[in-house]
Order: C-alpha cells, then structure tokens, then sequence
C-alpha cells in the first residue's frame, strides 16, 4: 500500500510538471464540472461513472497539491476543525440522550406515583 502511494504521488509529480500547474489547473476546471454533472444526478448510488469522475478530480487535485504547498495546510486545518466539530456533536448528542432520557424516566416516575395514589 505505502508502495502504491508512492508510485501514485510519483506519477502525480511527474504529470504535474509535465503538463504544469495551469494546465492541470484548467483539467481540474473541467474535471470538476463533470463531477458536478454526476452529483447532481446521484440517487444514493455509486455507479462507475460517479467513481470514475471521483478519480478523475482527486487524481488532478493531488497533482495541484504537490505544486500549492499551502493546500495541506488547510486541508490538516479542516481536517482538525471538523473532527472537532464531531466530538463536540457527539457530546451534545450524549446530553441530549441523557437529558430525554431524565424527562423520560420523571415522567414515568410522576405517572406511576399519580397512578399509585
């Protein structure tokens, strides 16, 4: 596997300076829009086509990131950022269990004590 992401990241380089950053920036234009075309008529399934695309964006992507520096940057601060987010829903989603749970189990407590009198 780490021999394949090397002969990818290779591979990616070498195109990258082949073909230079302009050029597979104006690829990455029109890769994205044929993306778009895919998504917008995803139903909920992954066909080839989908994946296909996927490929071709994230292919062109990783070529632009070997060039822009700054991209892994960001990408490690969203990164971050949104596992951030995740812990902190997953917090609240336990609070909120918690706190439906109490109210739950109260009103239980309260009906059978009205019942029981």
């Amino acid at each position: 596997m780490v021999v394949e992401r090397m002969e990818l990241l290779s591979m990616a380089k070498k195109l990258v300076d082949h073909y230079g950053l302009d050029h597979q920036i104006l690829k990455l234009k029109e890769e994205n829009l044929e993306l778009g075309a895919e998504l917008k008529v995803y139903d909920g399934e992954i066909t080839f086509k989908l994946i296909d695309e996927m490929a071709d964006e994230l292919f062109l992507l990783t070529q632009v990131a070997l060039k822009v520096p700054e991209i892994k940057a960001r990408v490690m601060f969203k990164a971050k950022r949104q596992m951030h987010r995740m812990r902190n829903e997953q917090s609240s989603l336990k609070l909120r269990d918690g706190i439906l749970i109490d109210h739950y189990a109260g009103a239980v407590v309260e009906g059978a004590h009205g019942f029981m009198e």
